[in-house]
């Protein structure tokens, strides 16, 4: 069992150059898995912005979790964060480095 914070997710610690805002994230997807290696299921919960809830999702089966103390469960598998700044869920890209959470730097070397 893996203990993970929903809400505020502090990367501060761990980023080794100055970021324009504090690296500080909450949990929006959690892809779940129940078995073994040979043989198991998947399934998710995910956070819905705009109704402010969490959902399961399994196969055609969706529910509304009014508990979210089963989020954080022994099944989750690998966890999606977004940054607590972002109001919009933006795609990052090369052509559009301003929609990335991080600094960019100049480069050092000419190649």
């Amino acid at each position: 069992m893996i203990q993970f914070p929903i809400n505020n997710l502090d990367l501060t610690p761990f980023v080794s150059s100055p970021q324009r805002e504090t690296p500080i994230y909450d949990l929006f997807a959690v892809g779940n898995h129940d078995g073994t290696l040979e043989n198991g299921h998947y399934y998710a919960f995910t956070w819905n912005h705009e109704s402010k809830n969490w959902f399961y999702f399994n196969d055609e089966d969706i529910k509304l979790i009014k508990n979210k103390d089963k989020i954080v469960s022994r099944g989750a598998y690998i966890l999606f964060y977004s940054k607590t700044s972002n109001e919009n869920f933006y795609r990052q890209s090369l052509s559009l480095p301003n929609y990335w959470p991080h600094v960019v730097a100049a480069a050092s070397k000419t190649i």
